[in-house]
């Protein structure tokens, strides 16, 4: 490198707005979620921690005539790239994302990044609401959180493996119940 230059700052953006909304039901969170997304100025882009949650949430938004996409690692590599073009071309105002999306996308007119699930670290969170405000305009970064969904980021930072020994102790307590407990019980 010749001349070279070492530019450092702190990561304060200013021009977003930065909240954590908490929620006791998750009915009630991604209702909120949803409404919030449909008053924000879009483009925008919903984080959500699995493929399903990806493709139930931008139903949603299309059942209320929001031009949204689901993108995550699940797609074909055809799809990922129609998906990120039409978001490029405005084309499409929520894209609705695992964090498979964002790494090497520049549109610099995102007006909002809010997370339907808690990020696995503060690290992803702020690399994830950088995608925001690139344009130096007012922007605004939501966390709808549950405390429930920490038990995801738990599972996701085991590797996603319950050991033998858990599933041998669960295999015997079933074994002696009455009836079936509910998933709520089971977790």
């Amino acid at each position: 490198m010749s001349d070279p230059v070492e530019i450092v700052q702190g990561f304060d953006r200013p021009n977003i707005y930065l909240s954590v909304h908490q929620f006791h039901e998750e009915s009630e969170k991604m209702r909120q979620m949803l409404k919030a997304i449909t008053k924000a100025e879009p483009p925008g882009i919903v984080y959500a921690a699995t493929r399903k949650a990806t493709e139930e949430i931008a139903e949603k938004l299309r059942s209320q005539n929001i031009q949204a996409a689901a993108y995550h690692a699940g797609m074909s590599v055809g799809d990922h790239n129609e998906v990120q073009d039409q978001f490029i071309a405005d084309k499409v105002d929520v894209i609705v994302a695992t964090t498979a999306f964002g790494m090497g996308i520049d549109k610099p007119n995102v007006r909002f990044v809010y997370h339907c699930h808690i990020p696995g670290s503060v690290d992803a969170y702020y690399q994830a609401i950088g995608r925001a405000a690139r344009d130096g305009e007012p922007a605004a970064a939501k966390l709808f959180y549950w405390p429930d969904d920490m038990k995801l980021q738990r599972f996701f930072s085991s590797g996603g493996q319950v050991d033998e020994e858990t599933l041998s102790d669960l295999a015997a307590l079933l074994e002696n119940v009455p009836t079936l407990p509910t998933e709520d019980q089971l977790r």
